[in-house]
């Protein structure tokens, strides 16, 4: 998986917690009360970047050894 497959699969599932936060607010528009699902956006765009970024590396470890 390249650098930009990670990059749009982070995005998609940060905006699945983000859309997530949004209903359980009841959509509060642009006020503070927009908070917390934008915190919730920005740590889950982290943390699946993260995940992805050393399921990656896992991944391309486990490829390069030879078998056998």
């Amino acid at each position: 998986m390249d650098q930009s497959g990670r990059e749009t699969i982070t995005l998609v599932a940060a905006y699945g917690v983000y859309a997530a936060a949004l209903q359980w607010l009841g959509y509060p528009g642009l006020s503070i009360e927009l908070l917390p699902a934008l915190a919730g956006y920005a740590l889950a765009y982290f943390v699946f970047g993260r995940v992805l970024f050393y399921f990656s590396l896992i991944l391309a470890r486990s490829w390069s050894r030879p078998s056998g």
